[in-house]
């Protein structure tokens, strides 16, 4: 590395790196510096210029955005599994519910009626309920009925009876928003007792973007 001799006084001391780099700067190499560290402070402020435009337009969506929500689920009528042997015949009613400061469009709902073990499956079946291209005005509610659409057999009776498997109630609901943005809400209920027609929220399948 090179090496500046300190033409101040009469020894031959020698600068540091620190030292040079202040004397470059003294000697007029310093307006190159200033320059670089002008345009790079011009470049960093067009990128925070950019990102709080961005954050601005990501919170104007989210707070202008329809939130489409399950908040409750009705039974038509009850059932005793300890007094059954065959396939119980039920509806059920979902309330969906548009809690956003918008209308939702193109809502199009697909729900079903099944039993699955006390996990809920990852990946369950469904059934595409009648109506597409719905329009939810925001603070309005809608109503989707239910049944189970099939015959349970024996055994999944008794798995039921025996708290091996559980009758769940779940859907996706998929729409826009006034920015034409595509969102997806799912609400999944299981059924804790039949007798009472006590549906519980399941949290594994609940949620929306």
């Amino acid at each position: 590395m090179g090496l500046y001799k300190n033409r101040n006084r009469g020894n031959r001391s020698y600068y540091s790196g620190h030292q040079k780099l202040n004397l470059i700067i003294k000697e007029g190499s310093g307006g190159k510096a200033l320059k670089w560290m002008a345009v790079i402070a011009s470049i960093s402020a067009l990128i925070i210029s950019a990102l709080a435009y961005v954050y601005s337009i990501e919170s104007t969506k989210l707070s202008n955005r329809p939130y489409i929500v399950a908040p409750n689920l009705r039974q038509h009528f009850r059932f005793d599994l300890k007094n059954i042997s065959e396939s119980p015949n039920f509806d059920a009613i979902v309330k969906i519910q548009n809690v956003g400061q918008t209308p939702a469009f193109h809502l199009i709902i697909k729900s079903a009626i099944n039993i699955y073990g006390k996990e809920f499956s990852s990946n369950p079946d469904f059934l595409d309920y009648p109506g597409k291209d719905i329009i939810l005005p925001n603070g309005s509610y809608y109503n989707i009925e239910l049944n189970n659409n099939r015959e349970f057999n024996s055994q999944e009776i008794d798995d039921v009876r025996e708290k091996k498997k559980f009758f769940y109630d779940y859907g996706e609901l998929s729409y826009t928003d006034i920015f034409d943005d595509h969102h997806i809400t799912k609400f999944c209920f299981r059924l804790e007792d039949s007798s009472i027609g006590e549906w519980n929220f399941y949290d594994k399948w609940n949620e929306m973007n």
